[in-house]
């Protein structure tokens, strides 16, 4: 893993990175959970851990922000993709925060 936190020009190039560093699920935040794509499993704050971030601007629109985390399960890795502006889930936000951190990071 790289743990170096927004090092990618691009979302594409990061998802890509991350994909190849295992990092293959998707993740959405429902209902206060995080739900996996993949397995259908759902996770509390606890049960995850944050790797790395990245955020990105839009090359023709800087209001046009996004940030991609990179985090982990006990039986999972994978991604999720909020706003990184006055759009972001502030409820992801909030749970994401609760989440435990990679250290090295």
């Amino acid at each position: 893993m790289s743990n170096l936190n927004n090092q990618y020009e691009h979302l594409v190039i990061a998802t890509n990175a991350l994909n190849l560093e295992g990092y293959i699920t998707q993740f959405s935040f429902e209902n206060g959970k995080l739900l996996s794509h993949s397995t259908k499993a759902t996770y509390l704050s606890d049960q995850v851990t944050v790797n790395e971030f990245h955020r990105f601007e839009g090359i023709s629109n800087p209001s046009d922000q996004s940030i991609i985390y990179a985090i982990s399960t006990s039986n999972e890795k994978g991604t999720i993709i909020d706003s990184y502006d006055a759009n972001a889930s502030r409820a992801l936000s909030l749970f994401l925060g609760k989440c435990k951190v990679n250290a090295t990071t």
